[in-house]
């Protein structure tokens, strides 16, 4: 699951830049089977909105044998009122 939560957090940052202050939200996870050895983990951003961003993330082992299927949302944080911009 951090592997997971990671690998979105990356794919995100990859669209929006460094300084992007997402934060998980919401994490679904399904484990398909466990993992002996090393795994690679994936994640696709499939709806990238003001406030949320929505994706998905997959881990398997090398040769592509699914171990995990996970479904991510994130959020940008509010503005504070200090620095968000004046109405008016």
């Amino acid at each position: 699951m951090a592997a997971a939560d990671v690998a979105m957090w990356f794919a995100i940052m990859t669209k929006c830049g460094p300084h992007d202050k997402s934060v998980t939200l919401d994490l679904n996870t399904t484990f398909l089977t466990s993992a002996r050895d090393d795994f690679l983990c994936r994640a696709r951003v499939l709806k990238l909105g003001r406030r949320i961003a929505y994706g998905v993330a997959e881990c398997m082992t090398p040769d592509g044998r699914p171990l995990t299927h996970h479904t991510i949302t994130y959020i940008q944080p509010a503005r504070s009122v200090a620095h968000a911009a004046p109405r008016g």
